[in-house]
């Protein structure tokens, strides 16, 4: 671990998922500091099993041992783990020295260091990246963890502030925005590039005349002893109905990216023989495929649904059911914005006709996009501030 004594010193500690939506949006956090100040030095610890990003950034990262079904079994191999990856945590910081800890976690369970709140970090700065999730479990944890929000200098909400205004209460809306630690920036992602649009249409051969759809999975985990549900009934869904939405849609045209954590790609050599779909693992261009589709069917997961927005590509949306309602009350407020529709049961008959509505519908649907003029691009804005933190 290389590290320049003259440099002030960063060190983010992501969670993993059942998708990359913590390293993917800390690692956009990070490129955007480096952008704003090439002296910065940036290291990561990571659960995340795929690094894709701090690799394509050249970021210096060590990975934790991560959470798995296997674990959420075993409760003392569970413990064991967590035990290590705070030691290990504590032995970084030991060598790496940071002036700031930024931490994207949920702030409970195996992923949070409660090691980041003892007195051996008393001097470090925390700033804590605090997504959303469904209003009661946010809530819930403004009330029940207060101990923990108060040892972090700065709260970081990566969200718009029409979007929090709409969906929390006003009281807690209220408290959030009078309290200066905490800091709404504005939605994680990485703006659309039109060389990349073009590299993209190339590769893939995509023409006007192609109904391309993307059906994508984010990352494509589960975590079944977690309550997650598996994203893979949506692809199996999919290719049921393939035969009649050909029927519908002729000129359709369809490439599905399953996301590195995929459990189930032994199934997946039958539809790429039979149907002819082009299946992708990973594709660094996703953003500028989604905008190039006519149609994105997907989960409803943080970051697929920022970059819908920002590709203004309708889309029908299939919340995966967790111990919490985060992907179904993120739906139903897109659904409001008239974006997408929501698939609910992944019945044969609601998915075909969610598709022709979609196409019915495709021109209306795009227009509904200059519903979000306000859906800023917040990295600039939380790298800032995570700057001035640094600096105070």
């Amino acid at each position: 671990m290389k590290t320049n004594k003259l440099m002030k010193k960063i060190l983010f500690y992501t969670a993993n998922g059942v998708g990359l939506g913590h390293l993917r949006r800390t690692s956009l956090i990070a490129q955007s500091i480096i952008n704003l100040n090439p002296k910065i030095d940036i290291f990561f610890t990571t659960m995340c099993q795929k690094i894709f990003f701090l690799s394509e950034m050249k970021i210096p990262y060590i990975k934790l041992n991560h959470l798995t079904d296997e674990l959420l079994k075993n409760k003392r191999q569970f413990d064991k783990t967590k035990t290590f990856n705070e030691k290990v945590f504590l032995e970084i910081v030991g060598r790496y020295r940071p002036e700031m800890i930024i931490i994207d976690v949920h702030l409970f369970g195996f992923s949070f260091p409660k090691i980041v709140l003892s007195p051996a970090f008393k001097d470090i700065t925390k700033v804590l990246i605090f997504r959303k999730g469904d209003k009661e479990s946010f809530c819930r944890i403004l009330r029940e963890n207060k101990e923990i929000i108060d040892k972090f200098k700065k709260i970081i909400l990566p969200h718009s502030l029409i979007e929090l205004k709409e969906t929390l209460p006003r009281k807690i809306f209220n408290k959030i925005t009078k309290d200066r630690r905490f800091v709404i920036t504005g939605s994680i992602f990485r703006e659309l590039n039109q060389k990349r649009i073009k590299r993209c249409r190339s590769k893939y051969n995509i023409s006007d005349e192609d109904f391309l759809i993307t059906v994508t999975l984010g990352g494509g985990g589960e975590f079944i002893k977690g309550k997650c549900e598996t994203p893979a009934n949506i692809i199996f869904s999919f290719v049921k109905n393939y035969k009649k939405i050909k029927k519908i849609i002729p000129n359709v045209r369809v490439i599905i990216n399953i996301g590195p954590l995929f459990y189930h790609n032994k199934k997946l050599g039958a539809i790429k023989k039979q149907y002819n779909i082009k299946v992708l693992s990973y594709e660094k261009n996703l953003l500028e495929l989604m905008h190039l589709s006519k149609l994105v069917i997907s989960p409803a997961s943080y970051n697929t649904c920022n970059e819908i927005i920002e590709a203004k590509t309708p889309a029908i949306l299939i919340p995966l059911l967790r111990d919490n309602n985060e992907q179904l009350e993120r739906a139903l407020y897109l659904e409001k914005k008239g974006i997408i529709n929501i698939l609910y049961n992944n019945s044969d008959d609601q998915f075909i006709d969610l598709i022709t509505d979609c196409r019915k519908n495709l021109d209306k649907m795009k227009n509904n996009f200059r519903k979000f003029s306000d859906w800023k691009q917040g990295n600039n804005k939380a790298a800032k501030e995570i700057l001035k933190t640094l600096d105070e």
